[in-house]
């Protein structure tokens, strides 16, 4: 199977070539140090993912679930439930990514806040809200990173096993 070269160019002409051969999922080598995959395709799934997850937990934790954390005395265990749409995103994304699941947290958040706005009867103010909002992300992002250490964990060990076994 032959190798497909690459396009090499520079200067300005760099991006332009590089998004057209990303789309024709082609890498380009640019010059100017500027090579990174640009290819949409493969970031928008842990983007929708978590835009999705994110958007369901909040509208639950509003809904319903909200009040059986209120009625235990502990409300704020709810703000756990966000860990989740950033564990599964991170697992959608490819190579396993920490931004991605963010931005669609930080994209749902704004969704999220006007839905608990316009539908529910709000009890908290707006700036309250926006905090439980933003405390959400952080802990979306943070499953991100959870899931990042485990596979890496995972990784390793088998890396370490696969050495001790070649080592005999």
């Amino acid at each position: 199977m032959a190798m497909k070269s690459s396009p090499t160019v520079s200067g300005m002409e760099c991006r332009f070539t590089h998004l057209i051969g990303c789309l024709r999922d082609e890498k380009c080598i640019c010059l100017t140090g500027q090579g990174e995959d640009l290819n949409i395709k493969r970031n928008w799934p842990g983007i929708a993912c978590c835009f999705l997850l994110f958007t369901a937990v909040c509208i639950c934790l509003t809904f319903k679930v909200q009040g059986a954390f209120i009625a235990a005395g502990h409300p704020e265990l709810g703000l756990l439930c966000f860990i989740l749409p950033g564990i599964v995103a991170s697992f959608v994304s490819r190579g396993g990514e920490v931004v991605r699941p963010l931005v669609g947290a930080i994209l749902a958040a704004p969704i999220c806040l006007v839905v608990m706005r316009m539908v529910f009867i709000p009890s908290r103010t707006i700036m309250q809200e926006l905090a439980w909002l933003l405390s959400g992300v952080f802990w979306c992002a943070l499953g991100a990173l959870f899931f990042l250490f485990v596979r890496r964990a995972v990784e390793h060990r088998r890396e370490t096993k696969n050495a001790l076994r070649g080592g005999r």
